[in-house]
């Protein structure tokens, strides 16, 4: 997977910040039962008017629309479809995957640092008053444009119709202008324009409008979408103080300072509508305006201007200033669409987990789609996102997980603590954590005598005789100087084992233990083909096998055949196009991906007798030192 930088750090916190306009999923109510052929006769503006502009602007990305919620009406002669968005995170993903804007900066930052994904996170949005898009269509030319309002009250949850105080923050999806009016008790006075100090200020307005550095009202002349990424790519430190209060990082929204990041321009400005706060000329900002704003918050005006509209949707003089008058709310009625329940548009989370891990079942991409598993889909992500590469082995176990999680609903907080650690610890071979005296001995009820092996003989395929929740992760306990250690391989193992109903002795060679190979002396064809004999019998009574393997210079003084450095349990056999192996589990790591991974196999060579492979923790197998497995032992595994 790509680790591109980007040149300024904390764009990641900015990009982060946008967050508080995504969404993931639909309610699953049934609304708006209507025959598809029928649906564009009931829209205002059409479905798929709609859908060519999501599909066609970049910054749609960052929205996941809650359709169900969708209204229409006819204002003043446009046609006005706002639909609210949800509570999530989605751009996240394309801050830690490392995309490119289209300057081909990386939006990954410097120190590599992921950001995890939290699902309804976002302290700048109301779930009683959540920000929407409002879709306003020109009646004449059919130009769309698409407008994100959201409010930040200064109380938060005081959403009082009649004493609303706070900020209405309004973004063209177009263009890269922030537009804020400041509320007081329902009326909105202070207008102003938030942009992104790319240069030193100027005074000069008509060169700010030259420059493309404001969505021009003269011509309604957008920005191109992709010009969104440039702006987010370019934000630098001191941009994080106002981005983080409108959009709604917590750790960055006590340093508001509007002043400090971005240009605060007190500029001409209109409305779609032809009527604002602000100026009717044709130059300066161009706003959604008031009807908009009245129909996202009912009751809100301009004091001394007569805004109430009659019935005929005109201004109705005489009547300015009164809150009770100004509701435009009610003229919306339920827009009709063909989503449908649970259908949502842009789950860039999910297609970024079905895309990476290969999801291919229909189920499985619907049940990472569904709005009730938005936490499940994160968590993938994130696992995802700390991945230097994506491997089989990590392909696999997300696959698996998802199976998993599908078959067990509610099992996601046990599911995520076992199998998606935040700090992935290995294991350390040099530490001294020996405490298994290793000198158990248990009575042996098998008195078969193994058989060497012949190469003739069938080798058969036999699947994990553990289930792959079952893996012991490597953990850690406060060892005697209070520092935290690393528990002994060969506990694990055979705590491992006992995920069974099995356990075994301690080192008995010529007894109950199978000794196959020294540093010393080689390979012991004799007892390496019996250990075989006796592996494939267990494996075919889903029986697993602990076992030893060489896999670095020396030994712990502790093991008492020298040659033994670390200890594994083999679950399942097989054939591949390397040839003849053993499956293992491999407690060096709190990670099952690789821990239990598939590709944790160990080769017969009948031509040196030795058992050797690789073990899939990167991590612990590249360590100073380190050199593939070579089995040193096989124990006989006991009932408990």
């Amino acid at each position: 997977m790509k680790k591109l930088m980007l040149n300024k750090g904390k764009a990641m916190a900015c990009l982060t910040l946008i967050c508080l306009f995504l969404a993931q999923g639909c309610r699953k109510e049934n609304v708006n039962l209507i025959a598809p052929e029928d649906l564009p006769k009931r829209q205002f503006i059409t479905e798929s008017t709609i859908q060519h502009w999501i599909d066609d602007n970049p910054t749609a990305k960052l929205l996941t629309l809650d359709w169900s919620k969708a209204k229409q009406a006819n204002i003043r002669g446009k046609q006005v479809v706002r639909i609210p968005t949800l509570n999530n995170d989605n751009i996240t993903g394309s801050l830690n995957k490392g995309e490119q804007n289209v300057s081909n900066q990386s939006l990954k930052p410097k120190n590599n640092v992921t950001v995890p994904r939290k699902p309804g996170s976002n302290i700048n949005y109301d779930t009683q008053h959540p920000p929407e898009v409002f879709f306003i269509q020109d009646s004449g030319n059919g130009k769309l444009h698409a407008y994100l309002l959201n409010f930040i009250s200064e109380n938060k949850g005081d959403n009082n119709n009649d004493k609303r105080n706070g900020k209405l923050y309004e973004w063209n999806l177009k263009g890269d202008t922030i537009f804020v009016q400041q509320v007081k008790n329902n009326v909105l006075q202070e207008s102003y324009c938030m942009k992104l100090a790319q240069e030193p200020p100027v005074e000069s307005l008509a060169l700010t409008l030259k420059n493309g550095k404001l969505q021009s009202q003269n011509g309604l002349k957008d920005k191109t979408a992709v010009d969104f990424w440039k702006w987010i790519a370019n934000l630098a430190n001191n941009v994080i103080g106002w981005i983080g209060h409108i959009f709604g990082l917590s750790v960055y929204s006590e340093n508001f300072n509007e002043g400090a990041g971005g240009w605060r321009l007190n500029i001409n400005w209109g409305s779609i509508f032809g009527s604002g706060g602000g100026s009717n000329s044709t130059s300066g900002y161009l706003a959604s305006g008031w009807p908009i704003y009245n129909a996202y918050m009912p009751g809100v005006y301009y004091q001394g201007m007569d805004i109430v509209a009659d019935q005929a949707g005109q201004p109705n003089p005489g009547d300015s200033g009164n809150p009770d008058a100004t509701s435009l709310d009610g003229s919306f009625e339920p827009y009709p669409n063909s989503h449908g329940p649970n259908v949502t548009v842009n789950t860039l989370t999910a297609d970024y987990v079905i895309t990476n891990l290969g999801i291919g079942t229909q189920a499985q991409q619907s049940f990472l789609r569904d709005p009730n598993n938005v936490e499940i889909t994160a968590a993938l992500a994130d696992y995802i996102d700390k991945l230097q590469i994506i491997t089989q082995d990590n392909i696999e176990f997300g696959q698996w997980a998802v199976g998993y999680l599908m078959a067990n609903p509610g099992s996601f907080e046990n599911f995520k603590n076992q199998f998606l650690p935040a700090t992935e610890i290995i294991a350390d071979p040099d530490a001294d954590n020996w405490i298994d005296s290793d000198n158990e001995v248990l009575f042996d009820p098998d008195q078969t005598a193994y058989q060497e092996y012949q190469d003739t003989d069938p080798w058969p395929t036999v699947d994990r005789v553990i289930s792959f929740e079952k893996f012991v992760p490597m953990r850690q306990i406060i060892g005697p100087d209070g520092n935290p250690k690393n528990v002994n391989c060969l506990i694990l193992a055979k705590e491992q084992l006992g995920k069974a109903g099995y356990t075994c002795s301690g080192f008995l060679p010529g007894g109950q233990t199978f000794s196959i190979y020294t540093t010393q002396d080689g390979v012991n064809l004799t007892q390496t083909k019996k250990a075989i004999s006796y592996m494939i019998t267990s494996l075919s009574k889903k029986i697993p096998v602990l076992i030893g393997v060489d896999n670095r210079a020396g030994a712990p003084i502790a093991n008492k055949d020298n040659s033994t450095d670390h200890y594994v349990v083999v679950v399942a056999m097989g054939t591949d196009e390397k040839g003849k192996y053993f499956q293992f589990m491999d407690s060096a790591t709190n990670n099952p991906a690789t821990g239990a991974s598939y590709s944790n196999r160990l080769y017969f060579n009948p031509s040196t007798g030795k058992i050797t492979g690789r073990t899939a923790i990167i991590g612990y197998r590249s360590q100073a030192g380190m050199r593939d497995y070579t089995v040193t032992q096989i124990r006989k595994s006991i009932k408990k």
